[in-house]
């Protein structure tokens, strides 16, 4: 891990202080090891020399505070996997490789195994490191409550304070799926699902969480995103829904996203109505302080979707650009709907977000045209959020929407930079400031992170975008 990551992570006080350093030096001789090739469950298990073989004489263990579980790396397995049992903050319990070469790759297409996850963490205080996920199956006709299961990694409902770090995970329509509160899902690559719409009109998800208290953090997500169904196209990096679940206290930051369908989508309690006998009439949730900071976005559709009433909530410090090249679907920016107003006494902040547009064409949707191209606020009216210190720039002319009426144009424009960024390469994807960029020190002083996404400090005055202006 990046050392600056490291002490950067320990300062906001999210979870572990020590488990963060367990694997620094490697897998430890103690523990238990398995090798797909060459172990055999008869074996103690307890050296490299006699390692189990599967991962059913995993599952049918109970660890306790302090194992560690080694998969040698360069094997395969097709079972789905469980990690039981608790550890403790002082003494996790650490699942990771050992060996030379690739991560041990995990599968399982068993949708009665395990629900067709590769891997489960079903105990408080674990960490999983180091291994790579492939290929599950998706979720067609199943049903929300169904679908909320499957998942290449799963962090199981009551099992907190876990940390996913470092793993890859690949072609798993949910990538990441975490019902554990004070979880940290952090430096992981999950990348490339297209598969079909699912069930219900939504697309692949690199992670999701269903459940507050919990932090996402310094992942890379790329190409999760379906054409087609409902909407025209689903999916996205990040999406947080069930509202069976209080999801308070959430934070992602310093991510990176891109080709995917959204960065970051909020569902509301009709995600439940009539399936998991919640009366969606009296058990209206609002969240509150979800904290979305320092991370870049090129993806197609929203960057925020926020379908749930918001409180004490924060969008800020985010480089978004936004080039939509599928006709047929509009494409806002940042989507938020509050239809019942009961989140207005503490409206969500959107300040030093750098947004670009590419408004190529018209869109049609339905046979009509739409006439929206790329919006930047929709569904919320102006005077309900905290705007400010935002640049905002339409590669394709001034032409551009920023909310649902032309009068709340004028609101904006009003209390936003209206220009070229003038950062490095837009179309190469390098959005480092230049020394002539309005974004340089144009930013609010109040934000949540002391450090932007390449790891550098915060310096004086904040700049407008995900990235502190270095000098050449």
């Amino acid at each position: 891990m990046n050392l600056k990551k490291l002490f950067y992570i320990l300062k906001i006080g999210i979870v572990f202080i020590i488990s963060s350093l367990t694997s620094c030096g490697g897998p430890r001789d103690d523990g238990y090891f398995v090798d797909a090739e060459h172990g055999d469950d008869s074996n103690s298990g307890t050296s490299r020399k006699e390692p189990w073989q599967t991962v059913e004489k995993v599952n049918s263990m109970i660890f306790k505070p302090g194992d560690n579980i080694y998969f040698k790396r360069q094997t395969s397995y097709s079972k789905g996997l469980q990690i039981n049992g608790d550890g403790t903050e002082d003494a996790p319990i650490l699942i990771g490789a050992w060996g030379e070469g690739d991560a041990p790759r995990f599968t399982n297409t068993d949708d009665s195994d395990y629900n067709g996850n590769c891997i489960q963490l079903n105990g408080h205080y674990q960490i999983l490191e180091n291994i790579y996920c492939f290929g599950t199956n998706d979720a067609p006709g199943r049903g929300y409550l169904n679908v909320w299961k499957i998942g290449g990694i799963k962090i199981n409902l009551g099992a907190d304070h876990c940390i996913v770090r470092n793993n890859e995970v690949e072609d798993c329509p949910i990538g990441i799926n975490s019902y554990g509160e004070h979880t940290l899902i952090t430096e992981n690559y999950v990348h490339d699902c297209n598969r079909p719409i699912l069930f219900p009109y939504w697309g692949p998800i690199g992670i999701r969480l269903g459940m507050g208290n919990q932090e996402v953090s310094w992942n890379k997500i790329h190409n999760y995103h379906s054409m087609g169904g409902e909407w025209g196209g689903d999916g996205g990096a990040i999406e947080i829904d069930d509202g069976r679940n209080p999801r308070n206290n959430i934070y992602i930051h310093h991510n990176k996203s891109n080709e995917c369908m959204g960065f970051c989508e909020i569902s509301y309690n009709f995600d439940i109505c009539g399936n998991g006998g919640v009366d969606c009439a009296t058990e209206n949730r609002i969240y509150d302080n979800i904290v979305i900071a320092y991370n870049e976005s090129a993806d197609y559709r929203t960057f925020t979707q926020f379908w749930a009433p918001l409180s004490n909530s924060f969008v800020e410090n985010n480089t978004v650009y936004r080039k939509w090249e599928s006709a047929g679907i509009e494409s806002n920016v940042f989507c938020e709907n509050d239809e019942d107003g009961l989140a207005t006494d503490s409206p969500t902040t959107y300040r030093n977000n750098l947004v670009v547009v590419v408004e190529e064409e018209t869109r049609s949707t339905n046979g009509k045209s739409s006439g929206m191209g790329n919006r930047i606020y929709l569904g919320y009216p102006l005077a309900q959020i905290n705007h400010s210190n935002n640049l905002f720039y339409n590669v394709d002319g001034p032409h551009i929407l920023f909310s649902s009426t032309a009068s709340e144009n004028i609101e904006l424009e009003a209390t936003a930079i209206i220009a070229n960024p003038k950062v490095v390469d837009l179309e190469e994807g390098d959005y480092h400031l230049t020394y002539l960029s309005p974004a340089r020190d144009n930013g609010a002083d109040e934000g949540h992170y002391d450090m932007d996404l390449d790891g550098n400090p915060i310096v004086g005055t904040r700049d407008i975008g995900a990235f502190e202006y270095q000098l050449e």
